[in-house]
C-alpha cells in the first residue's frame, strides 16, 4: 500500500485528539490555536483521491477551573451524533451546539456553566458531558439540561464515561476512583493514576487505562465487588515520564479481548478475563493513532509510519509512510468497491489517502 497527499486542512493550529466520522467520506475534526477552537468538516473522494474542506465553524474556548487554588484553562471538545447523522452535536467551552452535518448551519445553541473536561457520549437518548467536578445529562433533541450530578468529594472527570460508569481523579491524590453515577457506588483504585481515557466494559468487568496519553497501566475490576481482577504494567524501566503524544484512545475494544498501545512502544492484545497476552507487535516509535476495523488494526507512529496489522494474529500485513505524524486514521468498508477505504490526517493538517 502507499499514501497519497491529497490536500491540507488550512486552519492554523494543532489537531485535537477527538474526531468524528459519519462514514468514510465525511470527517469532522477540531483544530486548536491557543484558546480558539474550530470544527472542520472534510469530505474525501476516494475514487479520485481528492479531499476538500466543506466548512468550518468556530467554537467556544475553554473556561477556567480551580485546581488546588490555581486557575487552569480546561476544554476537551468533542462531536457526537444520533443515528440519523443529519445533525451533529458539538460540545466546546460553555456552548452546546447542534449543527446540520451537511451544511454546517447552526440549528441550536445553548449556553452552559462550564467547559467539558472530557469527551461526551450518547447514552439512552441523552448526551453525557463531564464538566470538571460534575457530570451533566443533556436532552439529545435540544441540548436542554436534564440532570446534573456532582462527583463524590469534588473529584475530577478527565475520561469519557461508559454506560453508568465514570473514572475519577482527585487533584491532591495520585490514585483514581470508579464511580457508578446511577447507584452512587464508589470504588477506590489505588494503582490507577491519571485516568484520562474511556474505560472498556465487558460484562461485569471494566478495564481502565491510566498513565496519560499512552497506556502505562491497565487495571481490570469486577463491577459488582470492586475486586481488582488483574493488572498489567507497561512502563519501560528507563522511561517514567508521561507521554505527550495526543493518542485519542490507547485501548481498543475487541469483544472479550483488548488491543492496547503502550509506551514501550508496542501494540499488544490481551484477554479481558485474565489479562493474558495473545500477541505483541513491537513498534519503531510511539503510537500516535490507532483504530480497528473488523479484523484489521491501523496504527500510526511518531516517525510517520502507518502499519496495517491482522487483529487476530498480530501479523503485520502492510506498511507505508506519510510526511507527518498520524493523528487521525479513518477506515470503513465501501459497499460499492467491496474494500476498506482509509484516510489519514497528520499533525500538520495534511490529508492522506491510503491506496
Amino acid at each position: 500500500m502507499k499514501s497519497n497527499l491529497v490536500n491540507t486542512i488550512g486552519v492554523q493550529g494543532s489537531l485535537e485528539p477527538i474526531s468524528f466520522a459519519i462514514d468514510h467520506s465525511q470527517i469532522f475534526i477540531i483544530v486548536r490555536w491557543r484558546n480558539i477552537f474550530t470544527l472542520v468538516k472534510v469530505e474525501i473522494n476516494y475514487e479520485f483521491s481528492k479531499a476538500e474542506v466543506a466548512w468550518c465553524h468556530e467554537l467556544a474556548g475553554g473556561e477556567y477551573y480551580d485546581w488546588a487554588g490555581t486557575p487552569i484553562l480546561i476544554n476537551f471538545p468533542s462531536v457526537v451524533s444520533s443515528r440519523s447523522n443529519k445533525w451533529i452535536h458539538v460540545i466546546s467551552g460553555n456552548l452546546r451546539l447542534i449543527l446540520d452535518s451537511l451544511s454546517g448551519e447552526l440549528i441550536t445553541s445553548v449556553k452552559t456553566e462550564a467547559s467539558p473536561s472530557a469527551p461526551a457520549i450518547i447514552l439512552n437518548n441523552e448526551i453525557l458531558v463531564p464538566e470538571g467536578h460534575v457530570l451533566c445529562g443533556y436532552n439529545l433533541q435540544d441540548f436542554r439540561l436534564t440532570w446534573r450530578r456532582p462527583t463524590p468529594n469534588n473529584q475530577w472527570i478527565f475520561a469519557a464515561p461508559i454506560s453508568n460508569i465514570s473514572v475519577l481523579q482527585h487533584e491532591n491524590e495520585e490514585n483514581g476512583y470508579l464511580w457508578n453515577f446511577k447507584s452512587g457506588i464508589l470504588w477506590d483504585l489505588p494503582q490507577v493514576y491519571y485516568p484520562t481515557k474511556q474505560p472498556i466494559l465487558f460484562g461485569d468487568t471494566v478495564v481502565i487505562s491510566s498513565g496519560g496519553y499512552l497506556s502505562e497501566r491497565l487495571t481490570a475490576i469486577n463491577l459488582s465487588t470492586g475486586v481488582i481482577l488483574w493488572e498489567a504494567d507497561f512502563r519501560p524501566s528507563n522511561q517514567l515520564r508521561k507521554s505527550t503524544i495526543p493518542l485519542s484512545n490507547p485501548v481498543l475494544d475487541a469483544g472479550d479481548k483488548l488491543i492496547v498501545a503502550h509506551s514501550k512502544p508496542a501494540l499488544e492484545k490481551l484477554l479481558i478475563n485474565n489479562g493474558m497476552r495473545i500477541w505483541i507487535v513491537d513498534l519503531p516509535a510511539q503510537p500516535t493513532a490507532l483504530v480497528k476495523i473488523e479484523n484489521q488494526v491501523w496504527v500510526g507512529t511518531s516517525d510517520g509510519a502507518i502499519f496495517l496489522i491482522n487483529a487476530d494474529t498480530g501479523e503485520v500485513l502492510d506498511k507505508t509512510t506519510i510526511s507527518g505524524q498520524a493523528v487521525h486514521i479513518f477506515s470503513a468498508k465501501s459497499p460499492i468497491l467491496g474494500r476498506n477505504l482509509t484516510s489519514v490526517i497528520d499533525h500538520l493538517g495534511n490529508i492522506h489517502v491510503i491506496i
